[in-house]
């Protein structure tokens, strides 16, 4: 997994330096962001999918303005 991981990271920074910006340190630190992206909005779907679920159960009543956002999201 690494190893893919590494490969990614060098593959972007490759097209980085092709636009003309040098392999620095913020590079990497974009590249890392980059990587992360896709986990991220994995991680906003549980999250919403979880609290849609709460909602809907009932056992817990929700503040009035979570459940606005959860209605909005889902819209």
């Amino acid at each position: 997994m690494q190893q893919l991981r590494d490969h990614m990271q060098d593959t972007l920074l490759d097209h980085l330096i092709n636009q003309g910006t040098g392999p620095t340190l913020a590079n990497r630190r974009i590249c890392d962001l980059l990587l992360l992206m896709p986990l991220l909005t994995h991680k906003k779907i549980l999250a919403k999918e979880f609290w849609l679920g709460v909602k809907h159960s009932g056992r817990i009543t929700l503040h009035k303005l979570l459940s606005e956002m959860l209605e909005f999201l889902c819209a």
